[in-house]
């Protein structure tokens, strides 16, 4: 469901909701959201990484994103490049996540959960999900979906210890 501005203010007024999670990639919601609250009262997060450093210039305050599943150092790298206003560095791991997540976003929740597993290492066995969602076993979508994602193993490698 796109939620409207005019009812995530409303939401944010509410004492029990912190927060909002927004899928949708608008920027603008973000920035009206800031524009209205404190981060302390009502505060907007990026529903993927893949805008991350957009939502943040403008007043968000994270992500929730699979990709942390896979990547967590770069996510963490990018967050903290956001925050520390390194634009530059920030944009530059932008990219690179952002040309990685269309490989989780095409392959859906099926094709994340396989992919994490083949980059994880876990058994094959626990890489399907349940039904109703259909195997990821298409070796066509699993040979794009490893030639998508894979590349930002090098990125990740490079971020220490988190």
């Amino acid at each position: 469901m796109d939620t409207n501005s005019d009812i995530l203010s409303a939401l944010g007024a509410h004492p029990n909701i912190v927060g909002v999670k927004l899928t949708c990639g608008g920027i603008g919601k973000v920035a009206r959201i800031r524009a209205q609250y404190d981060p302390r009262e009502f505060c907007a997060l990026a529903g993927q990484s893949d805008w991350l450093l957009p939502a943040m210039t403008v007043g968000g305050v994270g992500s929730i994103t699979g990709v942390a599943n896979v990547f967590p150092k770069t996510c963490i790298a990018l967050y903290q490049l956001s925050r520390d206003g390194k634009l530059r560095e920030a944009m530059e791991t932008q990219l690179e996540v952002a040309k990685m997540e269309w490989g989780l976003l095409k392959g859906g929740i099926n094709g994340t959960k396989w992919i994490v597993a083949d980059i994880r290492g876990y058994p094959s066995q626990k890489s399907q999900c349940r039904t109703p969602y259909p195997k990821y076993d298409d070796p066509e979508e699993q040979k794009w979906i490893i030639a998508t994602v894979k590349p930002l193993e090098a990125l990740e490698s490079t971020y220490s210890t988190l």
